[in-house]
Protein backbone atom coordinates (compact mmCIF):
# COMPACT_ATOMS: atom_id res chain seq x y z
CA UNK A 1 0.00 0.00 0.00
CA UNK A 2 1.18 3.32 -0.92
CA UNK A 3 1.35 6.50 1.00
CA UNK A 4 -1.59 7.85 -0.88
CA UNK A 5 -3.71 4.88 0.01
CA UNK A 6 -2.75 5.11 3.70
CA UNK A 7 -3.70 8.79 3.71
CA UNK A 8 -7.08 7.99 2.14
CA UNK A 9 -7.70 5.20 4.61
CA UNK A 10 -6.67 7.41 7.53
CA UNK A 11 -8.85 10.23 6.17
CA UNK A 12 -11.80 7.86 5.74
CA UNK A 13 -11.30 6.49 9.25
CA UNK A 14 -11.04 10.02 10.65
CA UNK A 15 -14.20 11.01 8.78
CA UNK A 16 -16.10 8.00 10.17
CA UNK A 17 -14.90 8.79 13.72
CA UNK A 18 -15.83 12.50 13.32
CA UNK A 19 -19.26 11.69 11.90
CA UNK A 20 -19.83 9.15 14.70
CA UNK A 21 -18.84 11.71 17.34
CA UNK A 22 -21.01 14.36 15.69
CA UNK A 23 -24.02 11.99 15.70
CA UNK A 24 -23.49 11.17 19.38
CA UNK A 25 -23.06 14.84 20.32
CA UNK A 26 -26.12 15.95 18.33
CA UNK A 27 -28.21 13.13 19.82
CA UNK A 28 -27.16 13.90 23.41
CA UNK A 29 -27.56 17.66 22.92
CA UNK A 30 -30.97 17.22 21.31
CA UNK A 31 -32.18 14.92 24.09
CA UNK A 32 -30.86 17.35 26.73
CA UNK A 33 -32.58 20.33 25.11
CA UNK A 34 -35.85 18.56 24.47
CA UNK A 35 -36.24 16.52 27.63
CA UNK A 36 -39.36 17.25 29.67
CA UNK A 37 -40.26 16.61 33.25
CA UNK A 38 -43.77 17.05 34.54
CA UNK A 39 -44.87 17.44 38.10
CA UNK A 40 -48.54 17.61 38.99
CA UNK A 41 -49.19 19.97 41.87
CA UNK A 42 -52.86 19.87 42.73
CA UNK A 43 -54.03 22.74 44.90
CA UNK A 44 -57.36 22.84 46.66
CA UNK A 45 -58.69 26.35 46.95
CA UNK A 46 -60.28 27.08 50.29
CA UNK A 47 -63.96 27.85 49.88
CA UNK A 48 -65.53 29.87 52.67
CA UNK A 49 -69.18 29.60 51.61
CA UNK A 50 -72.43 29.30 53.53
CA UNK A 51 -76.15 29.20 52.85
CA UNK A 52 -78.99 30.10 55.16
CA UNK A 53 -81.32 27.14 55.56
CA UNK A 54 -84.75 27.64 57.00
CA UNK A 55 -87.79 25.65 57.96
CA UNK A 56 -90.74 28.04 57.72
CA UNK A 57 -94.47 27.47 57.86
CA UNK A 58 -96.28 30.69 56.87
CA UNK A 59 -99.71 31.12 58.45
CA UNK A 60 -102.70 31.69 56.13
CA UNK A 61 -103.43 34.92 58.03
CA UNK A 62 -101.81 36.41 61.11
CA UNK A 63 -103.80 36.67 64.33
CA UNK A 64 -103.14 37.20 68.02
CA UNK A 65 -101.68 34.16 69.78
CA UNK A 66 -100.31 32.56 66.60
CA UNK A 67 -97.18 30.44 66.92
CA UNK A 68 -95.34 30.53 63.58
CA UNK A 69 -92.66 27.90 62.91
CA UNK A 70 -89.44 29.50 61.67
CA UNK A 71 -86.07 27.78 62.13
CA UNK A 72 -83.19 29.66 60.49
CA UNK A 73 -79.74 28.04 60.50
CA UNK A 74 -76.49 28.20 58.53
CA UNK A 75 -75.01 25.40 56.42
CA UNK A 76 -71.29 25.30 55.64
CA UNK A 77 -71.27 24.58 51.89
CA UNK A 78 -67.53 25.22 51.57
CA UNK A 79 -64.61 22.90 52.14
CA UNK A 80 -63.03 24.40 55.28
CA UNK A 81 -64.15 24.77 58.91
CA UNK A 82 -65.70 28.14 59.76
CA UNK A 83 -66.82 30.51 62.48
CA UNK A 84 -70.36 31.77 61.74
CA UNK A 85 -72.68 34.46 63.01
CA UNK A 86 -76.26 35.60 62.28
CA UNK A 87 -78.48 38.59 62.69
CA UNK A 88 -82.31 38.49 62.74
CA UNK A 89 -84.47 41.59 62.39
CA UNK A 90 -88.16 42.25 61.90
CA UNK A 91 -88.94 44.05 58.65
CA UNK A 92 -91.39 46.32 60.52
CA UNK A 93 -90.43 47.60 63.97
CA UNK A 94 -94.12 48.00 64.94
CA UNK A 95 -94.67 44.27 64.36
CA UNK A 96 -91.69 43.39 66.57
CA UNK A 97 -93.54 45.06 69.47
CA UNK A 98 -96.55 42.80 68.81
CA UNK A 99 -94.45 39.62 69.08
CA UNK A 100 -92.93 37.87 72.07
CA UNK A 101 -89.13 38.17 72.19
CA UNK A 102 -87.47 35.48 70.09
CA UNK A 103 -86.20 32.54 72.13
CA UNK A 104 -82.61 32.08 70.99
CA UNK A 105 -81.00 28.64 71.10
CA UNK A 106 -78.30 28.11 73.72
CA UNK A 107 -75.87 27.28 70.89
CA UNK A 108 -75.72 30.98 70.03
CA UNK A 109 -74.15 33.90 71.90
CA UNK A 110 -75.52 37.44 71.49
CA UNK A 111 -73.07 40.34 71.27
CA UNK A 112 -74.60 43.69 72.15
CA UNK A 113 -71.58 45.42 70.60
CA UNK A 114 -72.57 44.51 67.03
CA UNK A 115 -76.05 42.90 67.36
CA UNK A 116 -74.87 39.55 65.97
CA UNK A 117 -75.52 36.08 67.33
CA UNK A 118 -72.30 34.01 67.28
CA UNK A 119 -72.43 30.26 66.91
CA UNK A 120 -70.59 28.64 69.82
CA UNK A 121 -69.11 25.78 67.76
CA UNK A 122 -66.71 25.48 64.84
CA UNK A 123 -68.84 24.63 61.79
CA UNK A 124 -67.27 21.95 59.61
CA UNK A 125 -67.95 21.42 55.88
CA UNK A 126 -71.43 20.00 55.30
CA UNK A 127 -72.61 20.72 58.84
CA UNK A 128 -75.64 22.83 59.74
CA UNK A 129 -75.91 24.98 62.86
CA UNK A 130 -78.65 24.56 65.38
CA UNK A 131 -81.51 26.93 64.47
CA UNK A 132 -81.06 30.44 65.84
CA UNK A 133 -84.69 30.24 67.04
CA UNK A 134 -87.57 27.89 66.29
CA UNK A 135 -90.72 30.00 66.37
CA UNK A 136 -92.23 33.46 66.28
CA UNK A 137 -95.06 34.03 68.74
CA UNK A 138 -97.63 36.77 68.21
CA UNK A 139 -98.73 38.25 71.55
CA UNK A 140 -102.24 37.35 72.70
CA UNK A 141 -102.89 41.07 73.20
CA UNK A 142 -101.92 42.11 69.65
CA UNK A 143 -104.74 44.15 68.04
CA UNK A 144 -105.95 42.52 64.81
CA UNK A 145 -105.91 45.83 62.89
CA UNK A 146 -102.16 46.24 63.53
CA UNK A 147 -101.21 42.73 62.41
CA UNK A 148 -99.95 43.01 58.85
CA UNK A 149 -97.75 40.62 56.84
CA UNK A 150 -94.10 40.95 57.85
CA UNK A 151 -90.73 39.32 57.36
CA UNK A 152 -87.96 38.40 59.72
CA UNK A 153 -84.80 39.13 57.81
CA UNK A 154 -82.04 36.66 58.64
CA UNK A 155 -78.49 37.51 57.64
CA UNK A 156 -75.44 35.27 58.05
CA UNK A 157 -71.67 35.66 57.80
CA UNK A 158 -68.75 33.27 57.99
CA UNK A 159 -65.04 33.50 58.61
CA UNK A 160 -62.33 30.89 58.11
CA UNK A 161 -60.46 29.72 61.17
CA UNK A 162 -57.26 31.46 60.04
CA UNK A 163 -54.91 28.99 61.71
CA UNK A 164 -57.02 28.70 64.86
CA UNK A 165 -56.36 25.39 66.59
CA UNK A 166 -57.99 25.85 69.98
CA UNK A 167 -61.22 24.47 71.42
CA UNK A 168 -64.03 23.62 69.04
CA UNK A 169 -66.55 25.40 71.26
CA UNK A 170 -66.63 28.81 72.92
CA UNK A 171 -69.13 30.28 75.36
CA UNK A 172 -68.75 33.62 73.59
CA UNK A 173 -69.09 32.22 70.09
CA UNK A 174 -65.54 33.15 69.06
CA UNK A 175 -66.45 36.87 69.01
CA UNK A 176 -62.80 37.85 69.44
CA UNK A 177 -61.84 36.00 66.22
CA UNK A 178 -63.95 38.29 64.05
CA UNK A 179 -61.67 41.27 64.70
CA UNK A 180 -58.52 39.37 63.68
CA UNK A 181 -57.25 39.58 60.13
Amino acid sequence: MGKKMCKRLALALLTVVCVGLAVLLVRDTYSYLTSKNAAANDFIIAQDTITIEEEFTPPPDIKAGDVITKKPSIKNTGNIPLFVRMRAEFSLSDIAKLCEPLTISESWYYSEADSFYYYKHVLYPGEITEPLFTQVVIKDTAPAEKLTPFDIIVYGESKDLGGYSGNETSDTGFVEKWDEE
